[in-house]
């Protein structure tokens, strides 16, 4: 069927007609009745045009299922339907039922040409969409079980229009949820426009941002709401949280929630540089295979590794070494490729910065004394869990 504008098909039906396709949706995806005789009911017996009746039949059985529909459905049609769906399947139901018709709305965000009065129409269904998650329709804010709309719709949609929270991001999201862990901000405070604003620079800056709706108001507030169900202070009276979200988010409740001052830490060196690098590709790129991420994120792990390539720093600290020593070796296993491999392993060895790069403050810079001569076998071995080893570890490791 060919895709129709935005709430331009069935806005002008009555509540009974709406009911009416509700009913006939509903009997059409229990196979007790033929789509195409629903369709003539429609039209026959309650004044709905051929082409709108098979819109509802085909867009409200996609709201039932949980898939994205690339039809129109009005205001009140796409009201009425989630509210029936919730009292025939439950929460379960319900969400499905967001997560389609989210899909459907940034479908027509991405893929419909702007026309006159069409932003209208967008922000009326966003608005609409932001009534209806909460729970059974009672105005709760708890979002208790009700859809992420980050990893839920992508899933239902069969494609994922934006990139998992990273966990930059959700570092970030946990530092402003402790900060008003009593009551988190509503969805348009401007605290969740702060940092949704954050998170689309982090994206920028990291080189994963990749549409109009990354990080939106909506999703941030989400993320936090994905906190609660972790938080015991807020589960303590039986409450859930909303259920569904990134795995990565018990990692980094555990690894921060108890340390808001490491927390607090690690969310300004990310904040501060994703301002530094706003307008240069440093920490833009692919990811390396052999280098796990650092427990503080992303942008951690590339400072971390863009300062080990300085060039500067590194004929510096190698010049430092070959004066006192004479030569250049792994200060862990002590492997001198010059002496394995002759000249063709002269001035070969890897720089390693073994200073934490979030506790360094901002303008510092790195010193010669941060970084130490390691093989590339033992630089590897560092980095390769996800809590890097120390020197000293490393040493330790050897010596078993």
């Amino acid at each position: 069927m060919k895709d129709v504008p935005l709430d331009m098909s069935t806005k002008e039906y009555n509540l009974g007609q709406i009911a009416a396709a509700y009913d006939m949706a509903r009997a059409v995806n229990a196979v007790q009745m033929r789509r195409v005789d629903a369709i003539r009911a429609l039209v026959q017996g309650h004044n709905i045009d051929e082409s709108n009746s098979a819109i509802f039949i085909d867009a409200m059985r996609a709201l039932f299922d949980g898939r994205v529909y690339k039809m129109a459905l009005g205001l009140e049609a796409v009201a009425y339907c989630v509210d029936r769906i919730t009292e025939s399947d439950g929460i379960d139901g319900r969400r499905r039922a967001l997560a389609a018709y989210l899909a459907n709305i940034e479908y027509y965000e991405r893929n419909e040409e702007r026309r006159t009065g069409r932003s209208r129409i967008r922000r009326e269904h966003r608005a609409l969409y932001r009534r209806l998650i909460e729970v059974g329709g009672r105005g709760s804010a708890d979002l208790d079980g009700v859809v992420d709309v980050d990893s839920e719709v992508s899933e239902t949609s069969g494609t994922r229009q934006n990139a998992p929270w990273s966990r930059d991001e959700l570092i970030l999201a946990l530092d402003l949820y402790m900060r008003h862990r009593a009551a988190p901000p509503a969805k348009d405070a401007p605290e969740i426009q702060e940092l949704s604003d954050v998170l689309n620079n982090l994206g920028a800056v990291l080189g994963q941002r990749t549409s109009g709706t990354y990080r939106n108001e909506n999703g941030v507030y989400m993320k936090l709401m994905n906190f609660r169900r972790l938080d015991p202070q807020y589960t303590a009276d039986g409450k859930k949280g909303l259920s569904r979200g990134n795995k990565d988010e018990a990692f980094v409740w555990s690894e921060f929630a108890g340390n808001p001052v490491r927390l607090a830490e690690v969310a300004q060196f990310i904040r501060a540089n994703v301002t530094k690098h706003a307008n240069d590709s440093d920490l833009a790129g692919p990811e390396e295979p052999s280098i796990e991420e650092a427990e503080e994120g992303r942008v951690a792990t590339r400072v971390h590794r863009y300062r080990e390539r300085d060039r500067r720093l590194v004929e510096k600290v190698k010049s430092q070494a070959l004066k006192k020593h004479g030569r250049l070796f792994c200060v862990a296993c002590n492997f001198d490729f010059s002496k394995q491999y002759g000249d063709a392993g002269a001035g070969i060895i890897d720089v390693h910065h073994t200073k934490p790069v979030h506790t360094m403050q901002p303008g510092e810079k790195t010193k010669v004394s941060d970084l130490v001569l390691l093989c590339s076998n033992c630089h590897r071995v560092v980095h390769s869990r996800r809590k890097w080893l120390t020197v000293e570890e490393l040493r330790s490791a050897l010596r078993e």
